[in-house]
């Protein structure tokens, strides 16, 4: 069975570090621009598609989405969209998934987004990958600081996968 995002059917264990590492990410995210000192402005969606290309069409459903520009959730309630986010996260919970990742980050970059990064569940690394071949690897005892385009915007490595306290209560 495939799903509408194009990956395999995935299981349980899969599905709860994806949905894990997606929380963690967003709670980073609001608290960074939560912070009155937070250079930038913009929104974060989740599973939100995005039309890469028309006739035939090309839809592609990252785990998380940034906006930056646009109006303040403009893409927040809809199922698909054709407007670029400046930064895309997608989830790799299965060794199969990279390579189906690995092709889609050249389909992003054609769209225009300019910060991709790989999160992978299996080895908990960090790959972020720009436009120039630029390619930056985090591990789990690393944190990521700054990268565009959320300046000053920090995060443990580690921190993205570990489980809320309140899930193992």
């Amino acid at each position: 069975m495939e799903l509408v995002s194009g990956l395999p059917e995935i299981g349980l264990e899969q599905t709860t570090a994806h949905g894990t590492i997606v929380f963690n990410l967003s709670k980073a995210i609001a608290g960074y621009l939560q912070d009155p000192a937070t250079p930038t402005t913009g929104y974060a969606c989740c599973d939100l598609g995005l039309i890469l290309a028309r006739n035939p069409d090309t839809v592609r459903i990252p785990s998380v989405c940034f906006f930056e520009t646009g109006e303040m959730f403009a893409e927040s309630d809809k199922l698909v969209t054709d407007a670029k986010p400046e930064w895309i996260v997608e989830v790799a919970t299965l060794p199969r998934h990279e390579k189906i990742i690995a092709l889609r980050i050249d389909e992003y970059f054609d769209f225009g987004v300019n910060h991709i990064w790989v999160i992978n569940t299996q080895n908990h690394i960090v790959e972020i990958h720009q436009p120039d071949d630029n390619l930056l690897r985090f591990n789990a005892s690393e944190e990521i600081v700054g990268p565009d385009p959320l300046p000053g915007f920090s995060v443990p490595v580690s921190d993205l996968f570990r489980e809320p306290d309140w899930w193992t209560r």
